[in-house]
């Protein structure tokens, strides 16, 4: 587990990338747990699904986009640890990738939370 952080620390920008995604990740948590109690029964977290009661999902299902983000920031900084030895260039794109997807959660669990506060 040493080596797994130490091969990410090695480049500034596959561990800014990872942290910062992590981090964001703790931030979005706090503000659901933070703004749970004020919430309805029924949140729409599904929003690609057609117009109606299938949009809605408990209020728990809040955590979804904030599960996939992390296995999605956990997943590649595995793949980012065993690569970067070879090509440390999808190494930096796997963090990025994890950190873009982290802010987009955010802004969609945001919005979410707004939208029905």
């Amino acid at each position: 587990m040493k080596k797994f952080f130490k091969i990410l620390r090695r480049d500034n920008i596959t561990y800014l990338g990872f942290l910062l995604s992590i981090i964001l990740i703790v931030i979005t948590a706090f503000f659901i747990l933070f703004s749970y109690h004020s919430l309805p029964p029924l949140v729409p977290v599904f929003t690609q699904l057609p117009w109606g009661t299938q949009r809605l999902g408990v209020t728990a299902s809040i955590f979804l986009p904030v599960g996939f983000a992390l296995c999605i920031s956990i997943v590649n900084m595995v793949i980012s640890s065993r690569v970067y030895e070879k090509i440390p260039l999808i190494s930096r794109l796997l963090a990025l990738t994890a950190f873009l997807s982290t802010i987009l959660c955010s802004i969609f669990v945001a919005r979410t939370i707004f939208l029905v506060l």
